[in-house]
Formats: structure tokens, C-alpha cells, sequence
């Protein structure tokens, strides 16, 4: 599906929504969603590219990060632990990768 906004979407549909596994690609907000969605949204296990750069794998709500998921930044920093409504949350480890540093915390 090719959106008037040039956003686009390939995957799997049910009853004329965005469900299954598939591929959402928001042009406008320069985010590419891919894995599971349900009823329009990304919902469940999905990989997220935010415009920034960093890479978002782990669980999302109606497209929101939610659960719990790895991000990893431009500067190879990364977080693995919860996340409630798109914050660290709970316990979670930073590290970063290719080195030794790692720091465990709540968040």
C-alpha cells in the first residue's frame, strides 16, 4: 500500500487493517517499522529505525515501546531492559559494544 503522503506499507492485512507480519515505513516522521501488527498498528515483537539513527528491538503497544526491548544508538550505547510508554523503566543494563563497560540500574 503506497499512502498519499508517500508513506508506505508491505505485509499482511485483515479486514482492510495492517495485520500480521509486515513493514510500515513512516516518510514523514523518517521511522521504518517492521514485525508484528494488529489492528492498524504495530503491536507485539517489532524492529523500529527511528530518525535519529537508533535502532529500537523488543515489544510495542499501538506503536509505542512498551515492554521489554533492546535500543541501540548511533554511538553503539546500549540499553537492554523495560521500557514503559517509550522511557527506560524498571531494571535495565546500558553497555556499549565492542567494550567492558557495562552499568546496571533502575530506571
Amino acid at each position: 500500500m503506497i499512502y498519499p503522503n508517500g508513506d508506505t506499507y508491505k505485509g499482511e492485512w485483515s479486514f482492510n487493517k495492517r495485520h500480521g507480519e509486515g513493514e510500515l515505513n513512516l516518510v514523514s516522521k523518517k521511522t521504518l517499522f517492521s514485525g508484528n501488527f494488529r489492528d492498524h498498528w504495530p503491536n507485539g515483537r517489532c524492529k523500529i529505525t527511528l530518525p535519529c539513527g537508533s535502532l529500537y528491538d523488543g515489544n510495542v503497544i499501538r506503536g509505542v515501546k512498551e515492554g521489554r526491548g533492546t535500543l541501540i544508538n548511533l554511538e553503539r550505547q546500549v540499553y537492554e531492559g523495560d521500557f514503559l510508554n517509550e522511557k527506560r523503566h524498571g531494571t535495565g543494563v546500558i553497555s556499549v559494544q565492542g567494550s567492558d563497560y557495562r552499568f546496571e540500574s533502575e530506571f
